[in-house]
């Protein structure tokens, strides 16, 4: 009888074993999608900043072409523009 109760409380173990195990693998599962969700919505929050510095900057180098033509009405700007940069003491454009 005793060999029976045994078994029996093996199989009772065995059975909770698996159901913790899905239980766990189900949490694994829900953790997953939701840091899925967290990351996405992190992401559109770091492209939502990136857009919003770049528009800044754009505002901010009109204005700055702006007042120079203000200070400096003789001098032609139209050649400057945020996709050219300086090399060898010359302006040309961003590859």
């Amino acid at each position: 009888m005793e060999l029976a109760n045994k078994t029996q409380e093996g199989l009772v173990l065995a059975e909770e074993k698996s159901k913790l195990s899905n239980k766990i693998e189900d949490l694994k599962k829900e953790k997953e999608v939701e840091m899925t969700h967290k990351q996405r919505k992190f992401s559109k929050v770091v492209d939502s900043l990136k857009d919003d510095a770049t528009q800044s900057f754009i505002v901010w180098f009109e204005t700055a072409l702006e007042q120079a033509a203000i200070v400096h009405p003789t001098v032609d700007f139209f050649e400057l523009n945020l996709y050219k940069s300086i090399v060898d003491g010359k302006l040309v454009e961003d590859s």
